[in-house]
């Protein structure tokens, strides 16, 4: 649910500003985005949640990624069939999308004859002055820094390729592949430099556009944070934001103990956690890790539920860690974040893009409990801004790990400063306001006035091109680097 609150700010401020919208996204979240006053359709009914993942491609250059990098665009042909069904009949001026939509988003936009843009919450854009997910050490050389985000980005074009695209040429009655992006060439010219740049949801305090971002992108600039606001999440969407009432007596009845959050994503498999024994599954694992762990630091706690599957009843048989619990911990299925974050000691969490952003804003300080290359790129950032700790590797730790970590965020008054600094700034911003400015921006200068349609067209001829040369050679590696890193003008400023 973190990644789609920011979808639900958007389409929610965008319907404000007077666009028709209309959101295609999962059963179980139609009732959120209603209760926001928007149109949204179900995704998954002709969806076959039992559809094989795609047969993955082993790539020796980037071990240890593949499966993650797989999942991440995996769509069954139901659910792309709906979602083209879905915007054909709506007829949209516009299609937005991110991962895992990407593909689906530029076919159906090009199949439509409208402009596609990105939806973004974090930067995958190809650079030479950061590292990429894979992890590479900061100070590294740029040109290892820029054949990494390559070797990712190859990743995941393979990944679509074989998740999407054959797919989507069926669906959109393609006499080649959709997009242009049966070269690797194709698909680094839209995504790295877009001809309608989209929508870069981050904040310009937490993170910066690298200096070798394509003219275009750097134009259109960071939008902030886009969050659903504490007081929409008190009034509603019950399921998502709901147990406000337990909430409210369990925090008030000590109101100078404020507890620890802990909160967690659907986790690896039983087998990949090590720290426990092979008989518990995971739900188990991480709900005994979190009551030991406050209970360690001797603080109450609010243990999320959620999508994880943690009880209360996994503690049976854990004697001391159930009579801490019944007086001491609350488990709710649901908590409307903007509201309990900033009423809390510490977060700890996942290290999601949403509940990031979210304990961000809090001014409280945050440990990251991180399984996943994005989930270490929040803790790194995290750590990076002195306002919380990172650990990595959630299948290695213990309660004794976690309650150590939490105890440093506890006794550092300079690291509690530093987050209440950061919250007040960060809450000055309004994401959806200048993602509004910007499509408004786009359709009056770019759409209405031609220029898209010119530069689309330009776009379009140098696809053919890529196409022209057949398949790609030896050498293709060097055309790659050109797609990615050239310096472009297209619709920019001077850079100085």
């Amino acid at each position: 649910r973190g990644e789609v609150q920011p979808l639900v700010a958007l389409a929610s401020g965008c319907q404000k500003a007077g666009f028709d919208v209309v959101v295609v996204a999962p059963g179980q979240l139609l009732g959120l985005f209603e209760d926001f006053g928007v149109v949204a359709v179900d995704s998954g009914v002709l969806g076959d949640p039992s559809s094989p993942r795609a047969a993955r491609v082993q790539d020796d250059a980037v071990p240890g990624h593949t499966g993650e990098v797989d999942d991440s665009v995996f769509l069954s042909p139901g659910v792309l069939r709906i979602m083209f069904e879905y915007a054909t009949d709506f007829g949209p001026d516009l299609v937005l999308a991110g991962l895992p939509c990407l593909a689906a988003g530029q076919a159906f936009a090009e199949r439509l004859g409208v402009p596609f843009m990105d939806f973004s919450l974090r930067l995958l854009m190809p650079s030479g002055l950061s590292r990429s997910p894979f992890g590479e050490l900061a100070g590294y050389p740029a040109c290892v820094h820029r054949w990494r985000w390559l070797a990712f980005h190859r990743r995941l074009w393979r990944a679509y390729g074989q998740a999407q695209l054959p797919v989507l040429q069926a669906l959109v009655q393609s006499p080649g592949v959709p997009c242009g992006w049966g070269h690797f060439g194709a698909y680094l010219l839209d995504f790295a430099d877009p001809v309608a740049p989209g929508l870069l949801c981050m904040s310009p305090l937490l993170t910066a556009l690298p200096a070798d971002t394509q003219p275009a992108l750097q134009e259109a600039g960071l939008k902030g944070l886009l969050v659903v606001t504490r007081q929409e999440q008190l009034t509603k969407a019950d399921e998502f934001f709901g147990c406000r009432i337990a909430l409210r007596t369990f925090l008030d009845s000590e109101p100078n103990d404020p507890p620890i959050y802990f909160g967690f994503a659907p986790p690896p498999p039983a087998g990949c956690l090590r720290a426990a024994p092979l008989s518990e599954q995971v739900p188990q694992f991480l709900s005994r890790l979190a009551v030991g762990a406050a209970m360690q630091t001797k603080r109450r706690a609010v243990v999320l539920c959620g999508e994880a599957g943690l009880r209360s009843e996994y503690l049976n048989g854990w004697d001391d860690l159930q009579a801490y619990a019944r007086t001491r911990v609350l488990f709710v299925h649901s908590a409307p974040h903007e509201f309990l974050f900033p009423r809390c000691a510490v977060v700890v969490h996942h290290g999601g893009l949403g509940t990031t952003a979210c304990s961000l804003r809090a001014g409280v300080p945050t440990v990251v409990l991180s399984s996943s290359m994005e989930e270490r790129a929040q803790g790194a950032l995290i750590a990076k801004l002195r306002v919380g700790v990172a650990l990595d590797h959630l299948a290695d730790l213990f309660a004794r790990d976690v309650a150590g970590a939490i105890r440093r965020c506890l006794d550092n008054e300079e690291m509690k400063a530093r987050c209440k600094e950061l919250a007040a700034e960060l809450q000055k911003e309004d994401g959806a306001k200048a993602c509004v400015d910007h499509l408004d921006h786009f359709f009056k200068d770019k759409f209405v006035t031609g220029e898209w349609k010119v530069a689309n067209d330009k776009r379009q001829s140098e696809k053919a091109a890529l196409r022209a040369r057949g398949s790609e050679g030896c050498c293709s590696c060097f055309s790659w680097y050109r797609a990615a890193f050239r310096p472009r003008t297209r619709g920019a400023t001077k850079q100085t």
